[in-house]
């Protein structure tokens, strides 16, 4: 369990994430709209919460500059999905779940769907 069992599949998608970004199946970028796909029921916010998890493992598990600038991407991700958040929140746009995140990406801001 992550944050003293806040999340119940946390461990599950931090699994997940770790695993896209290390095994090469794509970016940082990539992630974050697999993620939002692959459970789109999930609240969107803890997408951020398994981006940071996945660049702190990183960060504390591997060195070099390569899983460093891996870990720094994954964190620039989780910033962006914040801002995406709160950037429909405040147009009055549904925000809660991935598929909220999906249907504003293709609304108002692509960036992720077309990484």
């Amino acid at each position: 369990m992550v944050w003293g069992g806040a999340l119940e599949a946390g461990d599950e998608l931090a699994e997940f994430a770790i695993d896209f970004l290390l095994t090469g199946r794509g970016t940082a970028r990539q992630l974050v709209c697999a993620l939002a796909q692959r459970w789109p029921a999930h609240p969107a916010l803890e997408y951020v919460l398994i981006l940071s998890l996945a660049a702190n493992a990183i960060e504390s598990t591997w060195s070099g500059a390569e899983s460093g600038r891996l870990a720094c991407d994954t964190w620039r991700m989780a910033a962006l999905v914040g801002v995406d958040l709160f950037d429909a929140q405040s147009m009055g746009l549904p925000h809660h779940t991935g598929h909220d995140l999906v249907a504003y990406w293709r609304a108002h801001d692509p960036f992720f769907l077309n990484a």
